[in-house]
């Protein structure tokens, strides 16, 4: 399974002109199109404003870590994105509502533990997350969301949820079958 890139959608309640300043503080440098970016390595982090959903009280937004070069390597972002959000959090209220994963993988299997929902669309609802997994074009979209699309995701979980995304496409369990702990604040 070789990774794309890695997305979150998220929003924070303030207008969009108000959040410049903090990303400047997360190391993002303003670029064209309203599109900041920062570099890790071969990676870049891009946070770009959808900006026909921003309203003067809520801002949206992509926030996507890629390697232009090759594949994209998870580990890389964790730091990064809790930086990020730790920084965007102490400013604003901040929402992260959707995880979405470019891949490549070489052989499609049925998924383990997933549902054809759909033709062609796998997916799965586990603790009110809703899971998919489908393809589009040459490669396959994994993603994750609330049930209820208002309400924020555990992001930081991304590394687990690809891990776990990655045993179920061999046909296996989970990875890690230990008792884990979701913190609701």
């Amino acid at each position: 399974m070789k990774l794309r890139y890695i997305a979150f959608k998220w929003h924070v309640e303030a207008p969009l002109e108000s959040v410049a300043t903090v990303l400047k503080q997360v190391k993002l440098t303003p670029g064209k199109k309203q599109r900041w970016t920062r570099s890790i390595g071969t990676h870049s982090l891009t946070v770009e404003p959808r900006v026909n959903m921003c309203s003067p009280e809520r801002s949206y937004f992509w926030i996507r870590f890629v390697n232009e070069h090759g594949p994209t390597e998870k580990e890389l972002l964790a730091r990064v994105l809790s930086d990020w959000y730790f920084t965007m959090s102490q400013h604003f209220v901040t929402s992260v509502n959707w995880m979405q994963v470019a891949l490549d993988i070489e052989q499609f299997r049925p998924i383990y533990g997933f549902v054809e929902s759909n033709p062609r669309i796998w997916s799965k609802a586990e603790k009110q997350l809703y899971f998919s997994f489908y393809p589009i074009l040459d490669h396959y979209y994994f993603e994750v969301r609330n049930e209820d699309i208002r309400n924020s995701i555990p992001h930081q979980r991304f590394s687990h949820w690809l891990d776990e995304l990655k045993h179920n496409l061999k046909g296996q369990q989970k990875p890690d079958d230990q008792i884990s702990f979701d913190l609701v604040v």
